[in-house]
């Protein structure tokens, strides 16, 4: 540990025993500069308040563990964005992130940077720094407009993270029989991925296995019905001489809780002599075992 001081050992005890949730107040817009250079965080304090995106409040302090203070404090909630040098007094390095980070994770965090320490503001980055920018290319442009698209991020999060808490809750009230249908009665979904053909209830007709993916795409949000319920179905294909194509899928629902991923497996795995079902999603992996008796088919006239 870089920081030898006994107030960055005592925060460091106090950030991962506390276990505070600290979450921007709405409309926050307090700005958090983490630097040790009084010239610089005046600069950047003047371009943040006379922004044209909107002012902000601006605090500063020179240490990290001034820093981790103020966001465990009692007013740490007005906190909706920091700026922070990863080379400070008392912490040096990916320490500083680390140390920021953990502190309050959900508060995003810029990185700015010397051009010899870019590997370090890449590495924040890839441990959830929304950033980096290079003090060499700091100017009362860049600086503002990152820190504004870093705080409409934080927003759009946190009100994606709160619209699946509220689903997720909704679905978890609702018994493990749940579908959706259209106004015809007709099951529907969206999402399809996974599927396969398999003769599910041994009549010597194969049947069509498909579910939904649940989150296709987590980042975007864009998918149809993301909420919905992650079913598995088989479609049991039945004979019907009125039926486009001589026969019609009627759908039996298996799971409303796991659905498919990219791929599942329809194979006799006990050996019973029925097909079972293997899915591996984003939810876990399940097993779904077949308990149908195969249906006997007449014997074949000599």
């Amino acid at each position: 540990m870089y920081g030898s001081e006994p107030t960055i050992q005592r925060l460091v005890c106090k950030i991962f025993t506390a276990h505070r949730l600290h979450v921007a107040e709405p409309m926050s817009r307090t700005i958090l500069l983490v630097l040790d250079d009084a010239v610089n965080a005046g600069a950047v304090r003047e371009w943040l308040v006379n922004s044209r995106d909107g002012p902000v409040n601006v605090e500063w302090v020179s240490r990290c563990c001034d820093g981790i203070e103020r966001m465990l404090s009692r007013r740490g909630e007005e906190i909706a964005a920091i700026v922070a040098d990863l080379f400070l007094p008392d912490s040096q390095g990916i320490e500083t992130f680390d140390l920021l980070f953990h502190a309050s994770p959900q508060v995003p965090i810029l990185v700015v940077s010397n051009l010899r320490d870019e590997d370090v503001a890449r590495l924040a980055v890839q441990r959830g720094a929304q950033d980096y920018l290079l003090k060499e290319r700091l100017d009362g442009y860049t600086l503002p407009k990152a820190v504004t698209s870093m705080l409409a991020r934080s927003a759009q999060s946190d009100a994606r993270l709160l619209e699946e808490e509220r689903a997720q809750v909704t679905l978890a009230s609702i018994g493990d029989a749940v579908v959706s249908t259209d106004v015809a009665g007709n099951v529907t979904f969206s999402e399809l991925h996974g599927s396969t053909f398999a003769d599910m209830d041994g009549d010597g007709v194969p049947d069509f296995i498909v579910g939904k993916r649940h989150f296709s795409h987590l980042d975007s949000y864009l998918d149809p019905d993301p909420f919905g319920a992650a079913v598995l179905y088989w479609y049991r294909t039945v004979r019907n001489p009125k039926a486009e194509g001589g026969a019609e899928f009627v759908p039996e629902l298996i799971h409303n809780r796991s659905g498919v991923g990219s791929h599942l497996q329809a194979v006799d795995l006990n050996k019973d002599g029925t097909i079972d079902i293997i899915t591996s999603t984003n939810r876990g992996t399940f097993i779904f075992w077949n308990r149908m008796k195969p249906v006997r088919r007449p014997a074949a006239r000599k």
